[in-house]
């Protein structure tokens, strides 16, 4: 399978999807249904920011890390600081340019090397 697309079907993986100003962290095995459940009934355009290894243990690590943060559920209000940390810390696939650079503008704040 190509590199790109061992995210989108297969084994839990860990997600950051975008709506307004909140982020949900969750897991799934499929990215396209599980952004398809989410859309339904939200009346805003869902984005999904990243993709990672994990399952639940990881999901519940992040949940505890970023309680603070937590505003409904498992959406966050996260900043594009958290958003760059989750996508390096947790070596997640960014799927959309604004990840990419919240990811790269991390790298840059810490000195850690780009991919």
């Amino acid at each position: 399978m190509e590199a790109k697309n061992r995210y989108i079907h297969g084994k839990h993986m860990i997600y950051l999807i975008k709506s307004g100003a909140y982020v949900k962290i969750g897991t799934t095995t499929t990215i396209k249904k599980r952004l398809g459940m989410l859309q339904t009934g939200n009346p805003k355009r869902l984005l999904v920011l990243a993709v990672g290894h994990g399952g639940e243990c990881e999901e519940r690590l992040l949940h505890t890390r970023l309680k603070r943060l937590r505003r409904d559920g498992e959406w966050f209000a996260l900043s594009w600081w958290h958003i760059g940390w989750l996508i390096v810390a947790f070596e997640m696939k960014p799927i959309c340019l604004y990840a990419s650079r919240c990811a790269s503008a991390y790298r840059a704040l810490f000195r850690l090397p780009q991919w």
